[in-house]
């Protein structure tokens, strides 16, 4: 956490290069002359004692031992509502498959949770990289307003260019995604993966980095209303969905996401004043251009999922179209060079 207050990413990724070995050397070894599943626990034991090592010996701050009640007060004050809050994210991502794997087959429950892992997989290559340095960079902004809400407008614009038309690709791309990934036994999951990416686009943009704002703002009992919230429309969607089949079900739990968007950028209005019409105007361009690029794939004669040149084919004319829409625009222009 110090080591991302302070931008200095350089260390933490040779401290997790070095983390990376560990696997090679400890585990695999390990489980060439054990053949247990231990050595799955003393690779991740020596891993993280790896990485608590070196994160310490880089570090101008060292561990000392030191008790303060007023300080420990402040801290829980904090860290009890973030605890919750954390609970509360873990339950609007995990509830709804109990719910799920009671009331449908074990094949479908399957098929669930793995379109949604495939598509938070694909789109954690973005939020993974790029949250650390929204929420550090905004704690120190915090008491300059201004500054804060052109830092948060400028970083949502750079993300809604590169995760909008990635999701409206898997959406319009979703056969021939699910055929490469999963193969064509999978044909049922492309529905769904192509609806969670599509929604899944809007969320991060306008929903899942107002989570940072709250945390920067030190309120992270807004982001725990805004969750309790979500499980209160979330809940009984699902059960009531799910009796009907799984194609209503998927459709309706991607739909329901949109509730906690709405909420979220009221939120974000009320923490920072940035309003909800400013908010799209902010990302308008590249959904403009998304839907340019939706345009010209309807277009395009039909093509079979398991055609890979012609999909790759399709799928390039789409980001060229994509990006020459945006270069229309001045300041989409500049972010492009930036980015």
């Amino acid at each position: 956490a110090l080591y991302k207050r302070n931008f200095d990413f350089k260390t933490l990724f040779s401290v997790r290069l070095v983390a990376t070995l560990i696997p090679v050397v400890i585990t695999i070894p390990l489980a060439l002359i054990t053949k247990n599943y231990w050595a799955l626990v003393v690779g991740m034991v020596c891993l993280n004692v790896s990485n608590a090592i070196l994160l310490t010996i880089k570090s101008p701050w060292k561990p000392y031992i030191y008790f303060n009640w007023t300080k420990l007060k402040a801290m829980l004050s904090f860290s009890i509502w973030s605890v919750l809050e954390a609970i509360s994210i873990w339950l609007t991502n995990y509830v709804d498959v109990f719910i799920v794997g009671t009331i449908l087959s074990q094949h479908y429950l399957g098929v669930y949770k793995t379109s949604m892992s495939i598509v938070a997989q694909i789109m954690a290559i973005i939020t993974a990289s790029t949250t650390p340095v929204l929420y550090a960079s905004l704690s120190r902004l915090q008491n300059s307003p201004d500054e804060y809400n052109t830092f948060f407008l400028k970083f949502q614009r750079i993300v809604s260019i590169i995760i909008i038309p990635m999701g409206v690709g898997i959406y319009l791309f979703r056969h021939f995604i699910t055929s490469v990934l999963l193969g064509n036994q999978w044909y049922e999951a492309a529905g769904f993966i192509g609806l969670w990416a599509l929604t899944s686009s809007i969320v991060i943009v306008l929903s899942y980095y107002t989570s940072e704002v709250t945390r920067s703002k030190g309120k992270p009992s807004i982001s725990l209303f805004s969750q309790v919230l979500h499980l209160c429309f979330l809940v009984p969607t699902i059960i009531f969905a799910a009796k009907y089949g799984f194609e209503i079900l998927y459709t309706a739990r991607s739909l329901v996401r949109l509730q906690a968007v709405i909420v979220d950028v009221f939120i974000l209005y009320f923490l920072t004043h940035i309003t909800p019409i400013k908010v799209l105007k902010n990302i308008f361009v590249p959904f403009i251009a998304a839907a340019m690029m939706a345009v010209l794939y309807t277009l395009l004669p039909s093509v079979m999922a398991d055609s890979i040149v012609t999909n790759i084919t399709y799928i390039v004319l789409c980001g060229v179209v994509y990006f020459m829409v945006l270069s229309l625009f001045p300041k989409e222009r500049s972010l492009l060079k930036n980015v």
